[in-house]
Order: C-alpha cells, then sequence, then structure tokens
C-alpha cells in the first residue's frame, strides 16, 4: 500500500513506478525500490545513476 506522500504509475507493460519528491523509483515484484529517474534543473529527468 502506498504512502501518502508517494504516487504510483504502471505502464502498459505491466511495470510499476513510484514518485516520490523528484525522483522516479521503480518497484520490483518483490516490493523492494530500485533508483530509476530523477529530475534535474535545465536537464529534465535523467537516470539516476547520470545524476550528480
Amino acid at each position: 500500500m502506498p504512502d501518502e506522500d508517494e504516487r504510483v504509475y504502471r505502464c502498459q507493460c505491466g511495470h510499476e513506478y513510484v514518485k516520490v519528491d523528484r525522483r522516479f523509483m521503480r518497484r520490483l515484484p518483490d516490493g523492494t525500490l530500485e533508483p530509476w529517474m530523477v529530475w534535474k534543473l535545465f536537464r529534465g529527468y535523467v537516470p539516476d545513476a547520470d545524476a550528480p
């Protein structure tokens, strides 16, 4: 069950993504969250691994 401050999105293929603040996390089948994308000023959404 999602917390009040998180939004859950599901793509057509069935993957779930959780938005927390400026970050999107991918929810894995076991319920753990994996970093996916983060919002950066002037760059927009970038892969979380590329964010300094």
